[in-house]
């Protein structure tokens, strides 16, 4: 995870030394920061799901992302969202764990209008997703309660659509409100969330 943040970080470095001079006399580089929470779904493998009378849950999850926006329209961010965890004991069922998170990189289109920005973004992720269940087949199972544990690091594709509302009074701030989601085998995790976002 380290690795591929350093990467990361270096990709949109190199694009900001891409951006005309001019662009950036006129609105250097565009630099902003935020953070945020809200309301994060985590979808189980249907399959594992149907035997262990699992659902999908909504949870609290949470993401902070930094992004460069050289010109009004056009820009990326770097980002990372934590989708939550949950924990399932359903009566008649076993106790199954789940998690998901993820750290992507994204180009972004915004469409800048008088009081508010409205923007989309695509891009990809390293999205890191756990699951893992007690067993109770076998006899050594069932004395000592085996886990069955799935542990994922994988790269899949991302997209987002959002809105930041700008403050008259406090032109550095605004609030965003955005949805993302990953396209994950399995079960797609998304985020919808409200953020404060602070201009450099």
């Amino acid at each position: 995870m380290k690795q591929v943040l350093a990467k990361l970080v270096t990709a949109l470095s190199v694009f900001g030394l891409l951006v005309p001079s001019g662009a950036q006399a006129a609105n250097p580089l565009g630099l902003y920061v935020g953070a945020g929470g809200g309301r994060a779904d985590l979808r189980g493998d249907p399959v594992t799901c149907s035997a262990l009378n699992c659902s999908d849950a909504t949870v609290g999850g949470w993401t902070t992302f930094a992004g460069l926006q050289p010109l009004p329209f056009l820009g990326a961010e770097l980002q990372y969202l934590d989708f939550g965890h949950t924990t399932q004991g359903i009566a008649g069922g076993h106790p199954y764990y789940q998690r998901a998170r993820a750290l992507a990189v994204f180009a972004t289109g915004a469409v800048p209008l008088h009081f508010v920005d409205l923007y989309a973004k695509v891009g990809a992720g390293l999205v890191h997703t756990r699951a893992s269940a007690l067993v109770v087949d076998g006899i050594e199972c069932i004395l000592h309660l085996c886990e069955d544990v799935e542990d994922k690091d994988a790269t899949h594709f991302g997209w987002g659509l959002g809105a930041r509302f700008k403050l008259p009074k406090l032109s550095s701030l605004a609030l965003q409100a955005e949805y993302v989601r990953f396209s994950v085998p399995n079960g797609d995790p998304d985020l919808l969330s409200v953020a404060l976002l602070w201009k450099f």
